[in-house]
């Protein structure tokens, strides 16, 4: 019973960080959001200084109704001349003004620069009704360094899944993909299991 409510605190610890740190993102996203409405010039220089003053911001791009690039800001890094695969952009859901999270990836837009990046992306309309796709790229090393920090007694740890239970990190995350490490995917959602060799704890 120690042991379920130990790894219970440590997960809704991490919970509450996650929640916590997306929520602050999505309030940024909000504020770019309204700077939509801005003279252009106003607007431009208004994220630019965003993106200059938070170091977990590495990029906010902007996309016309088709998914082309209309503008971007970042913090010195230049933009590759072609993109092979924009992992930045993805496209919207039915529900308009949404905001969606990716899953971690690699950022791909600017050269010799690959942080390791979420993105969270809204879709809003400009001064003159125009639908936009705004995507922001925020680093994910505060969570990542957060989940890593957290221990439970000996051998426990924490990892984050989507709802599909695919890992989206873990702390060992470069043992799994060399295969020399499996995780058991536990059937859980909210609350505790125990199996004979470990006790997983999952909230959503």
């Amino acid at each position: 019973q120690n042991a379920i409510r130990s790894s219970e605190q440590a997960v809704v610890q991490v919970q509450n960080m996650v929640g916590v740190y997306t929520g602050d993102m999505e309030m940024v996203m909000d504020t770019i959001c309204d700077s939509m409405k801005k003279e252009e010039l106003e607007r431009k220089e208004f994220i630019q200084r965003l993106v200059e003053m938070r170091e977990d911001v590495v990029a906010v791009t902007m996309y016309n109704e088709t998914g082309r690039l209309l503008d971007w800001w970042s913090n010195g890094q230049e933009l590759k001349e072609e993109v092979y695969r924009n992992l930045s952009y993805v496209k919207p859901s039915d529900t308009y003004g949404k905001v969606e999270i990716s899953k971690p990836h690699v950022e791909s837009l600017f050269s010799s620069y690959y942080p390791w990046v979420v993105t969270i992306s809204k879709d809003v309309k400009d001064a003159s009704g125009n639908v936009l796709r705004i995507a922001m790229d925020i680093r994910f090393d505060k969570i990542a360094n957060y989940v890593d920090d957290v221990g439970i007694g000996q051998r426990g740890y924490c990892y984050i899944t989507d709802t599909d239970r695919n890992i989206i990190y873990h702390p060992r995350q470069q043992l799994l993909y060399s295969g020399v490490k499996q995780v058991e995917r536990t059937g859980v959602e909210n609350g505790a299991e125990i199996k004979t060799d470990a006790i997983y704890t999952a909230h959503t």
